[in-house]
This record gives structure tokens, sequence and C-alpha cells, in this order.
């Protein structure tokens, strides 16, 4: 009985959802955190349900399937796509498919139905084998090599190097994306950190295929205003102020001029704590973030490009927080078939 009770609050809260965007989503997913039937949330740790929006083609997809398994049992999978038939990904097999400009009556009904039972929870599309052989390997059978190094439990295991201080660090080096929050559609870093350092950095947009937009969906161009709040409201999601961030979703919905969100922002203590970080070309992440505030400033890919091996070179040395900060301070824009422009404002 009790479970009972707790099954029917979870199915009536607010539901858990981590977005990945692919191809022709731009920032118009983020807009649904102005809904309070949902609430977007930063790892897919945390969600019960994926809302997967546009394509996903190659590996892409690949990722995504990667993501799909990472969500804790029970949980389902909504596809919000205007080219759900240019190919479906292992982990959309099974998921409900909307062709439509709002998936949020869908992501309410699929949560409640693995949450009460009524639908069975989306399965594993990933072989449940270690990435790499480690039983019966090394000194004591687990994959290392004594106290240091191999692939214990499957796992690479960090090693020792000097770091830029001169103090031998573990060095860990992994790959982060291509739906990390703050990081536009199909970017994928992949890093090499010393106690959260950044020794080196590379960046890379992976293909994101051509169809349609979730624009198009909703028969809308959006304004370059609307577009910019959409960033905005992203933005302050990676600065920790969801409640200023969901307010900023709404006005973008709305199509407000929002100046009253704005006055908030610039008040909310954002531009300080961005201050300093991710400087190029004498702008700081704090100017650009500015910039996107002036309602007469170029909406988000308005301005000069910045070849992404440049920005990923200014940014070692960085504490990683501060990359993901500078990375979405930029405000990037991604055509279909083309790599991201990083955008002075």
């Amino acid at each position: 009985m009790a479970i009972g009770i707790l099954r029917r609050w979870a199915a009536s809260a607010p539901v858990p959802v981590f977005i990945a965007r692919g191809g022709g989503a731009g920032w118009r997913p983020v807009e649904l955190a102005a809904d309070p039937r949902v609430r977007l949330v930063p790892s897919p740790r945390h969600a019960s349900v994926l809302l997967a929006a546009g394509r996903f083609p190659g590996p892409m997809g690949e990722a995504l399937d990667r993501v799909h398994d990472q969500l804790p049992a029970p949980r389902a999978a909504v596809w919000w796509t205007a080219d759900a038939d240019a190919g479906r990904p292992a982990a959309l097999q099974g998921a409900s498919v909307v062709p439509g400009p709002d998936p949020v009556d869908r992501i309410v009904a699929a949560h409640r139905a693995t949450v009460l039972g009524d639908a069975p929870s989306s399965p594993d599309v990933g072989a449940d084998v270690p990435p790499n052989e480690f039983v019966g390997l090394g000194d004591n059978g687990h994959g290392g090599e004594g106290m240091m190094g191999g692939v214990p439990y499957g796992r690479p295991m960090a090693m020792t190097a000097d770091d830029r201080d001169g103090l031998a660090l573990d060095r860990l080096s992994v790959t982060l994306g291509p739906f990390l929050p703050g990081f536009t559609n199909g970017l994928q870093a992949t890093v090499a950190l010393q106690g959260g350092i950044v020794q080196e950095l590379s960046l890379d947009v992976l293909d994101l295929g051509e169809g349609r937009s979730l624009d198009d969906l909703a028969g809308e161009a959006p304004t370059p205003w609307r577009t910019r709040l959409r960033w905005l409201s992203e933005a302050l999601r990676v600065g920790g102020l969801d409640a200023l961030a969901v307010r900023t979703a709404r006005a973008a919905r709305q199509g407000d001029e929002a100046t009253s969100t704005v006055a908030l922002v610039r008040r909310s203590g954002l531009l300080r704590s961005w201050s300093g970080i991710g400087a190029l070309d004498g702008l700081d992440a704090a100017s650009r973030l500015a910039g996107a505030l002036d309602p007469s400033g170029p909406a988000p890919g308005g301005q000069a490009d910045v070849p992404l091996d440049r920005l990923a070179a200014s940014l070692v040395g960085s504490d990683w927080a501060d990359v993901v900060v500078a990375i979405c301070s930029f405000g990037f824009v991604a055509g279909e078939n083309a790599h991201p422009r990083a955008v002075h404002r």
C-alpha cells in the first residue's frame, strides 16, 4: 500500500526530463522549462524521461543510446521530431513520437504510465559487458597492473603525470558531450583533466544530418530576440539560476520583450561570476553575456567566427567548470551540415 502511494505521488509530480538536442532542434527545447508539468535536469541520472529532440544520425544516435541507458528505471523515451522516418536509433525503437509543436502532454503520459506500472520501462539498448576486458588479466586478475595501470573492472585507470605546476597528479582523459547542458547541438569535447584543470582539449561537432527543424513543426520562424532568450535560459541553468532560467524560458515562449527578466539577470550576479572567464580577443564570458542582454545588440550568430581549435587552445589551463561557462557564453550557432560558429557580442 505504501509503495502504491509513493508511485502515485511520483506520477503526479513534475516530470524530471533530460533533453538530448539533435539536428534541427536548435535551442527550442529550452522553452519547455516554462511548463510547470516538467522539470529539466542536467543529468540523465536524475531523469525519468529522455526527450530526444531532433535528428540523431550516425554517431549522434550512438551517443543517444549511451545516454538512454544512464536513466534509472523505470524510464521512458519520447522522440520530438519532424524526421522520424529518417532513421531511428536503438534508444528510440519503442519511443513515443511527437511530430507536433509541443511534446509535454506525451512526456507526462509516458512518465505516468511507467511509474504506475501501466507500461514497461524502456529497456537497455547497450550490451551488458565491460568496456574493456579485465577478468583474469593483470597481477591480481582484475585488469590492473599492481597498484597502477591497466583497466581494473573494465575502466581505464587514471595515471599520474606532471601538471602545469610541476606536481604529479592523476591524469584522466574523457569525452564529454554531445548533449552536455550549455553545449550547442552535436558539440563534443575530448579533454584530459588533472584535478579539474584542463591539460588538453579538443572540440568537434558530430554530423546533425539534414531535414526539418522543430520550429517548422510550429509553423513559425523565431525572432532574433526569442532565439536570444532561449540561449539565455540555457546560460542561466548553466549558472545554477534555475528559477530565473524558467522565467526566461517563459518569456521566450510568450514572445515577450522580457525587459523585467533582463533586469533581474543583470542584478543576479551572473555577470560578476562570469567575469574573467573565457577571455578571447579582449572579451570574456561576462562581456558576451552583457551583449546578449542588450536588445539592440546582435542576436546569437550575428558576428565573427572563432575556429573551434583556437577556442579550445585558449581554454587549456582552465577549470572544467569555467570551460563549460566559456563555451556556453559564445552562443554557438550550428548549421545543419556546418561546424558551429563562436559568436563575439
